[in-house]
């Protein structure tokens, strides 16, 4: 169950995510439904670690076609990711953070 204590806590999914989404889907599956599950997708925030590894492009397009499956869903609580959570995630839950205005001009 989600702590209500714990919002100041963040969840940044860097190289957790992009190794695991290629190699070991099922894994990454268990390692975002729990962040989103007991953090809130309000709480998980996309890195990259890119300047270890390149270009984040291959990750970010990962993240877009990612989905925890039915079974999983199912089995272990959690919820399916919608495109709202990944918006959160790819950048308002940063900007909000750092306090920087995503609808001001630029």
């Amino acid at each position: 169950k989600r702590n209500p204590k714990m919002n100041n806590v963040y969840c940044e999914i860097g190289s957790f995510f992009n190794t695991l989404a290629i190699m070991h889907p099922e894994l990454c599956m268990h390692g975002m439904g729990k962040n989103i599950k007991y953090y809130g997708s309000d709480h998980v925030i996309w890195g990259t670690d890119c300047l270890w590894w390149g270009s984040p492009q291959w990750g970010i397009d990962a993240l877009k076609r990612f989905q925890i499956s039915d079974e999983m869903c199912e089995k272990f609580g959690y919820k399916k990711i919608t495109k709202e959570d990944k918006a959160k995630i790819f950048g308002l839950n940063a900007a909000k953070l750092y306090k920087v205005n995503v609808k001001a001009k630029r």
